[in-house]
């Protein structure tokens, strides 16, 4: 049976939004991008463009590594700041004015016209101004794509995105049993499950729109405060027994997990953040809550559509292709997930 495209998955999901994150720089974010780019075109279907940061740009700031540039066909919308729209070959119009200032002009959105171009994004670094912007597109999107990164992975919060596509490659292992250990780290990471208990999930959702952070004890809110530590500084609270809840309203940080292991004796209890972006906790750690048998839950689950790999590195090596592709579904097998694998670029995919 011949498998799906990526964007065949996408749409057979029902997804509007779609969040593309990468593992690192150099993963294969933006080719991923433009391979679900060049199929809407093939499938006629109406697209919207923006990055949470800056991508397109011919030479990466950071590594001063060429990047693929990202292309905008015809009558597409794109998101980007006024100063990069000015200085590309891009032919389109104005659609909405965002009235978001930035050190590259004000953020709008345009509408290509009939023929297409690459060009730059930037503008955009904030979750809530992503969902601003979501709202202003035009009613004729019918899918929404945000070119993100691991350390703008808020790009991927459920409220924002309804589905998340995870790029990676050689770029952050040189063995395709490396690549695949250290992304399955990161896929545990963004797909925690959901609050196993609805009651529970209740008490949690109310706790979490109040900005607060929570314990929950016997089913009974025991002690609330602002943040994560907030008023909750108590020993009462710190001191967390087998069968509590610890609602936090922000960051799951290696700190704070090993002050409640290490000093607070936390153990058999169930911490709840609102999504897997709040997690960043270190191997080290996730292995230490699960030996003190501290559950990880979230309140609103990320959809991880698919994973796409990309077997070379910019350090001049590659692994195979095929290998890494099946290495990796079999991995996400064995973690219960029947989550599907590409390399865009590759022969078979294409």
């Amino acid at each position: 049976m011949k498998q799906k495209s990526l964007l065949g998955l996408v749409l057979e999901n029902g997804i509007s939004c779609l969040a593309i994150i990468g593992l690192a720089k150099n993963s294969g974010k933006t080719v991923t991008l433009n391979a679900l780019i060049r199929e809407a075109v093939k499938e006629e279907v109406k697209l919207s463009v923006a990055s949470y940061g800056r991508d397109g740009e011919d030479i990466d700031a950071i590594t001063l590594k060429e990047k693929p540039p990202i292309f905008i066909p015809p009558d597409t919308c794109f998101v980007t700041a006024e100063q990069l729209f000015e200085k590309s070959r891009l032919q389109a119009e104005i659609v909405a004015d965002t009235g978001l200032d930035t050190p590259l002009g004000r953020v709008k959105i345009y509408r290509s016209g009939d023929s297409g171009d690459s060009i730059e994004l930037a503008g955009v670094n904030r979750a809530s101004r992503m969902v601003m912007i979501k709202d202003l597109l035009p009613e004729s999107t019918e899918l929404f794509l945000i070119d993100g990164a691991m350390d703008r992975r808020s790009s991927a919060i459920p409220s924002l995105a309804h589905g998340t596509v995870l790029a990676t490659g050689a770029v952050i292992g040189n063995t395709v049993d490396l690549i695949v250990q250290r992304t399955m780290a990161e896929v545990e990471r963004i797909t925690l499950p959901p609050c196993s208990e609805r009651e529970i999930s209740m008490i949690a959702g109310g706790i979490l729109r109040t900005g607060n952070s929570a314990l929950i004890r016997d089913r009974v809110t025991i002690a609330m405060g602002n943040g994560v530590f907030g008023g909750l500084s108590t020993p009462d609270w710190y001191h967390m027994r087998s069968g509590d809840y610890l609602v936090l309203n922000g960051a799951l940080t290696d700190t704070f997990a090993e002050s409640l292991i290490l000093e607070y004796e936390a153990e058999s209890c169930t911490i709840i953040v609102r999504d897997g972006t709040r997690v960043f906790l270190n191997n080290r750690n996730m292995k230490l809550l699960k030996k003190k048998s501290v559950s990880l839950q979230v309140h609103e689950p990320i959809a991880l559509i698919a994973v796409t790999v990309n077997p070379y590195s910019p350090y001049g090596f590659r692994v195979d292709s095929d290998l890494l592709v099946e290495t990796m579904k079999g991995s996400l097998r064995d973690a219960g997930m029947e989550t599907p694998v590409f390399d865009v670029l590759s022969k078979d995919y294409l």
